[in-house]
C-alpha cells in the first residue's frame, strides 16, 4: 500500500473528509492484486513508467493514490 504523508499544517481545525477515499482504497487493492512484469504491463496498457522515468518526463502536480495529476515537462515553460 502506498502511504502519503504531508508535513504541511492543516489550514483549519475541522476534520476534512475525502469522498473518494473508499473507492481509491478499493482501486489500490485491485492495482496491487496481480503484480506483473513490465513487459506484461506494457502489452496490456501501452507505455508504463517507473518513478525515475516519470520524474524525468513529467512534473507531478498532485497525487492521491492510485491517481496522479502530471504535466509533461516538454509542453510548457513552467518545466524545471
Amino acid at each position: 500500500m502506498i502511504r502519503w504523508a504531508c508535513n504541511e499544517p492543516r489550514r483549519s481545525s475541522s476534520v476534512e473528509t475525502d469522498a473518494t477515499e473508499d473507492i481509491r482504497r478499493k482501486l489500490l487493492v485491485q492495482v496491487n492484486a496481480s503484480p506483473s512484469e513490465r513487459a506484461a504491463l506494457e502489452s496490456q496498457h501501452g507505455r508504463v513508467w517507473d518513478a525515475k522515468e516519470l520524474a524525468a518526463e513529467y512534473a507531478v502536480m498532485g497525487f492521491m493514490a492510485p491517481f496522479a495529476v502530471v504535466r509533461r515537462k516538454a509542453d510548457g515553460p513552467w518545466a524545471a
